[in-house]
């Protein structure tokens, strides 16, 4: 190019021709940077059941009869109380807006055995997302298995296409809420 300038040449699969493309091309040193990191975006108003059982077998069950109901606790203790107006909405918000960390191919991926979590997602209108979380290597990883019935089997195959080839590094925060006992949702009301 002369003049000690940078240059990028480009080709179009098949074709023989080169063009010059003026500027610079600069790719970022990590991969990952590469990559659209929205996973799902499902909202908590559209949540008609959460439930999340640990690998110790306790298991938090919530659930609302209809959309614009609170969500509630099933078999919430009588001497107890939540730890705030909206843990339960965060709970149940976890699909919302959520991005991978990390990813690999599920083929191949030697998915831990134990210490498994798993999360159940039922929407109203009719989208089941099930999640395993297991930590590997430092990070937690999810799969995902998406099923949908009536007005959610299209979305339902769409995710289903798109989520299971693959195995997600999820944030911390997202695998903390999805590890949450009743001992994390409630506390015992302070005396007045």
């Amino acid at each position: 190019l002369g003049g000690g300038e940078g240059g990028v040449y480009v080709r179009k699969p098949g074709n023989a021709q080169s063009w010059l493309a003026r500027g610079t091309l600069d790719l970022a040193g990590n991969t990952a940077d590469w990559l659209d990191k929205k996973l799902l975006d499902l909202p908590a108003a559209q949540m008609k059941l959460v439930v999340l059982t640990q690998p110790d077998g306790s298991k938090v069950t919530l659930t609302r009869d209809k959309p614009a109901d609170k969500l509630r606790l099933v078999d919430m203790p009588k001497d107890k109380k939540l730890k705030y107006d909206s843990i339960l909405d965060d709970a149940a918000g976890v699909l919302s807006g959520l991005q991978l960390e990390d990813v690999r191919p599920a083929k191949g991926f030697d998915y831990p055995s134990s210490g498994i979590a798993k999360a159940q997602f039922v929407s109203f209108p009719g989208l089941t997302v099930d999640i395993d979380l297991a930590d590997k290597d430092g990070k937690s990883w999810a799969r995902f298995a998406v099923s949908g019935s009536g007005d959610a089997a299209k979305q339902a195959a769409e995710l289903k296409a798109r989520l299971s080839p693959w195995i997600y590094a999820l944030s911390s925060d997202k695998a903390k809420t999805l590890r949450e006992k009743l001992g994390d949702l409630v506390e015992t009301p302070k005396a007045s």
